[in-house]
């Protein structure tokens, strides 16, 4: 599945492209670097993307709960922890995925969907509203009510010219998905696109 549903339940290899160096920076390796500084902001680049997002008011923005999963973005409440957030809460994080030239953001979210119904009839899958992105076109989004695992999910897709960018919201219940369904919202109007060339060990990508 495109947005790797619930990557620790289900145990996909991932195919987030992070880079292994920050574009045009020899030497340095932030997105995998641990961060509890208690910044709000985060960078992600790796082939055909650098971009930004940040925290929702009240979040925290990890970048090494994952990593080795290749995710260097995971969010979750401020005062809790990862794991209290997936068990009994709300999680989210952020993938992306390398876009065909000539596919559209419409056929990946259907391709996405049929994959989805495939692997879990049972879920009711739903359009959300369309959520607003500064200087971006608003991300369509799709509603897994519930999706795998029997959890409740939001997913929102950013197209960029080289690269399909998912924020994703997973929750245990119905209840903490409509209570923290804002700060997804919140997190991805934070979106910020800068490029889709990025220089990763020296190579233009």
């Amino acid at each position: 599945m495109k947005r790797i549903l619930f990557v620790i339940l289900l145990g996909f290899s991932l195919a987030c492209h992070a880079a292994q160096q920050a574009p045009d920076t020899p030497g340095k390796n932030p997105s995998a670097q641990p961060k509890h500084d208690g910044a709000d902001c985060g960078m992600l680049y790796g082939i055909g993307h650098f971009l930004s997002i940040c925290a929702p008011h009240g979040w925290i923005l990890d970048n090494s709960v994952l990593s080795e999963q290749h995710i260097y973005a995971v969010f979750y409440p401020k005062g809790s922890s990862f794991s209290i957030a997936k068990d009994t809460g709300t999680f989210m994080y952020a993938n992306t995925a390398r876009r065909e030239e000539s596919s559209t953001i419409e056929n990946f979210m259907k391709a996405d969907e049929a994959e989805a119904r495939q692997q879990y009839p049972q879920a009711v899958i739903q359009k959300g509203k369309l959520i607003p992105i500064k200087k971006e076109t608003p991300a369509p989004v799709l509603l897994f009510l519930p999706g795998g695992f029997g959890r409740y999910e939001a997913v929102a897709y950013i197209e960029s010219p080289k690269v399909i960018t998912m924020l994703v919201m997973t929750s245990k219940s119905k209840k903490s998905f409509d209570k923290d369904y804002p700060a997804f919202e919140e997190l991805v109007k934070s979106y910020v696109f800068f490029g889709a060339d990025v220089t990763i060990n020296g190579q233009k990508k």
